[in-house]
């Protein structure tokens, strides 16, 4: 390819691409910043040309090519996966004709490979990436691998021209409706409302609860569980979404829905959360990722249509609540054993989740090990403190011949002397250790004979 081909598909005056409103940057599953911009992605890029090169890392020390662009957005904002393959599946695709500076390039070393390396096109024909053979964070001529460009992906909204028209706040051409407006107002009426497993108001909530007794008061009634709404009104596409929509979000392409919310506009949804206690404004761009599907639901989705004067209560239906009969023979109580069991299947379900400290799922998709518990036993039933060290002081104290599944071992940091509770896991039977760290995230590992035995402090049986 000639020099002159080579340097007309990026152009440092090229006009940039207006994306319309942070939902229509998601792509299929990415992210965006209304923080960030480009010029800081640059500006941090080259900010660690330099850094040692370390297979795997993801910083601030050392990096792999994926690591170092995760790195830098993460700085900025915006989390993203650091695996090229995740990477690649993120954000936005940009034609080459199109890439603007902070935009990821991807390279591999044939049409027919996998992704070798990626980097952060910095304008001027330079990206900056995290070299391998180099053994470190270096700025590179785009001209020297032009033929291996695999694509472009944007996490973040480009620097818009002066001359442009702001875009739009919903992506639907149609006006919000009377009814949707209602639906958003009396939403934003429950901030803050505690966080009740099972609860559909007026005091509590669970995310179905809230959603339900929000469209109750729009006049709606609907069935306080997940999946019933799921079912209601009329599925909207992502480019459709409006305010009044109901969201629904799961941990992975083949799990079930896991929470639901009522997005209000402006790229932020309100929903009951289980790990902040309460009713929470929310950026759908952090949970994009996870995004499972919309329903539009009006007036005439009602499952009893309303009587004329009958006043707007958020009222709800229990979902399949057969009629109590008397008499009726008690059922036994589940036992410690099936409960147990029931709470492993959940964290298998987060398998591969990644770790990152300080993490909460339903903001970030990831965990740090006592937030991994914390979840794992409150889709259970089962509350517990936020911290490791919190969670230590929580049921009884058993020694390793009394551990079975379900118990939680806490454990201090590698190398160290004292007692300081710095990690926790799930007993998963069967001599396994079921929790997040590190490179692996969420995995199972052996726990007789290993490092982590010898630095066990405690352990403590929360299940009644």
């Amino acid at each position: 390819m000639a020099k002159a081909r080579q340097r007309a598909w990026i152009r440092k005056s090229s006009v940039a691409v207006v994306l319309g409103t942070s939902l229509l940057m998601m792509g299929q599953g990415g992210y965006a910043a209304a923080s960030a911009s480009p010029t800081q992605v640059v500006q941090l890029a080259n900010d660690l040309v330099g850094t040692p090169y370390q297979s795997s890392a993801n910083g601030p020390q050392a990096f792999d090519s994926a690591g170092y662009v995760a790195y830098v957005f993460d700085k900025l904002g915006v989390d993203l996966p650091d695996s090229l393959s995740g990477l690649y599946k993120s954000g936005s695709p940009v034609a080459t004709s199109e890439i603007q500076p902070g935009d990821v390039l991807f390279f591999r070393s044939g049409s027919g490979a996998s992704l070798n390396y990626a980097g952060i096109y910095l304008g001027d024909q330079r990206f900056a990436y995290a070299s391998r053979s180099q053994g470190k964070v270096i700025v590179k001529d785009y001209a020297s691998a032009a033929d291996q460009l695999a694509g472009a992906r944007r996490y973040i909204e480009v620097e818009q021209p002066a001359d442009r028209t702001p875009p739009q706040e919903t992506t639907d051409s149609s006006p919000v409706s009377e009814f949707s407006g209602k639906v958003t107002s009396y939403a934003k009426a429950e901030l803050g409302k505690p966080y009740q497993s099972g609860g559909n108001g007026p005091n509590g909530f669970d995310s179905a609860g809230f959603v339900a007794y929000v469209l109750g008061k729009a006049g709606v009634q609907a069935d306080d569980s997940i999946s019933a709404l799921f079912k209601m009104g009329q599925a909207v596409t992502r480019d459709q979404i409006q305010a009044g929509d109901v969201l629904f979000f799961s941990s992975g392409s083949a799990a079930s829905l896991d929470y639901t919310g009522i997005y209000v506009g402006e790229g932020k949804f309100l929903y009951a959360s289980r790990s902040q206690g309460k009713v929470v404004e929310q950026s759908f761009a952090k949970v994009a990722d996870r995004f499972a599907g919309a329903r539009r639901i009006t007036e005439k989705d009602s499952l009893k249509q309303p009587q004329p004067g009958q006043p707007d209560n958020g009222a709800v239906t229990k979902p399949s609540q057969p009629q109590e009969k008397p008499q009726q023979p008690q059922q036994p109580k589940e036992t410690a054993s099936a409960l147990a069991d029931r709470i492993i299947a959940t964290g298998e379900r987060f398998l591969g989740t990644p770790y990152k400290f300080g993490a909460e799922y339903e903001d970030s998709g990831r965990f740090d090990c006592s937030s991994f518990t914390q979840y794992v036993y409150g889709l259970n039933g089962i509350k517990l403190p936020r911290t490791s060290r919190q969670q230590a002081t929580v049921g009884t104290a058993i020694s390793k011949s009394e551990l079975r599944k379900g118990d939680l071992v806490f454990f201090r940091s590698s190398g160290s002397s004292s007692d300081r509770i710095t990690h926790v896991a799930i007993y998963a039977g069967n001599d396994r250790l079921l929790h997040t760290y590190g490179s692996p995230g969420v995995t199972y590992t052996k726990f007789s004979g290993t490092s982590w035995e010898d630095r066990v402090v405690t352990m403590r049986r929360v299940l009644p």
